[in-house]
């Protein structure tokens, strides 16, 4: 499974999926990668809820993308999910051969002018809230095969929930495995960590949209694997306050100073926990761990403050800070 580390550009050609705990969430996520699509020439079409379809036309007039121009040139098309999955689907059970021809017929005309066509759809998603996981599955595979007959990017939303049992955990698996790209996380990761009892070495990974709101979930995402660790208190070590401190300051500066999504990644070692933020801004310079302006009281000051030991280096297409807080209190 790939965790992408944004959406700007994830599905050009690819298959990405975004797992949200909340609508606003999958409205910056999916948003986003619509406005860059529109923004580079593309033909969009949204398949999607009514809910959703307002909530992603409103991230859009946000960033001044003029939907109804599009709309009258064709380059915006919006689809009810539940209406369009209706034209291929009798009583769950999905007919490949009309799936092809409905939803195919939309991208073709869409793409008719020769524009690159960009695809974002939830009829997947409709299916897995149903129960329907083998539909569900069938139809990613069909959305596959459709994609080598005609070239197009797609961006499916499921929302995070309660996943019980082997079945339902091993479709979750071939629901990643059926993608190029995952955002966020599938719900079986924050059950993990609440319920596993921690082994010697533990990572979890979570990626997050451009979002002011951001840096506190991704705070809570991170206080939330220490619960499940157990290690929110070790050796006379706050370590919970110290991992929220490190953690809001990187997601901050990732949102403020480098304006992009971001990939949290969590690593329980023996001895330390060890923290990386990855974001989408290249380091000016070259190679090795170039000083970043350190204040003492404020921002990276903190983090210098709190850790063992901190860094920043370059990373695909931007650059990784990373922190190193130990398990124990250093001897005096």
């Amino acid at each position: 499974m790939v965790v992408a580390p944004g959406v700007t550009g994830a599905a050009e050609r690819g298959h990405v999926v975004q797992f949200y705990a909340r609508d606003g969430e999958l409205a910056a996520g999916a948003g986003q990668y619509l406005a860059g699509a529109l923004a580079g020439g593309c033909a969009v079409v949204v398949v999607a809820t009514p809910a959703h379809r307002q909530a992603f036309e409103c991230y859009l007039a946000g960033v001044d993308v003029d939907i109804a121009a599009a709309s009258a040139d064709g380059r915006y098309q919006a689809i009810d999910a539940a209406a369009l999955l209706h034209r291929f689907t009798v009583a769950g059970q999905v007919d490949a051969a009309s799936f092809e021809a409905e939803v195919g017929h939309v991208i073709r005309a869409v793409g008719a002018a020769g524009r690159p066509v960009r695809v974002y759809g939830e009829m997947v998603a409709l299916l897995w809230d149903a129960g329907q996981l083998n539909a569900a599955l069938e139809v990613e595979g069909l959305w596959n095969d459709l994609a080598r007959e005609i070239p197009f990017g797609l961006y499916c939303g499921y929302p995070e929930s309660p996943v019980t049992g082997p079945d339902q955990r091993a479709a979750l698996a071939e629901v990643c495995r059926l993608h190029s790209a995952v955002v966020g996380r599938p719900a079986t990761v924050s059950q993990r960590a609440r319920t596993a009892p921690a082994p010697a070495r533990s990572r979890a990974t979570r990626s997050f949209p451009l979002d002011r709101d951001a840096p506190r979930q991704a705070r809570h995402f991170a206080l939330e694997l220490l619960r499940g660790w157990r290690i929110e208190q070790r050796c006379g070590v706050n370590l919970a306050s110290d991992v929220a401190i490190v953690v809001s300051e990187l997601t901050t500066n990732a949102v403020k100073h480098a304006r992009s999504g971001f990939t949290v990644s969590l690593i329980l070692a023996m001895d330390a926990v060890r923290i990386r933020v990855e974001d989408a801004r290249p380091l000016a310079g070259a190679h090795g761990d170039p000083p970043l302006p350190v204040s003492p009281d404020h921002g990276l000051g903190l983090v210098d403050a709190v850790s063992a030991r901190w860094g920043v280096q370059p990373a695909d297409g931007g650059k990784t800070v990373w922190a190193e807080l130990p398990l124990t209190r250093p001897a005096p």
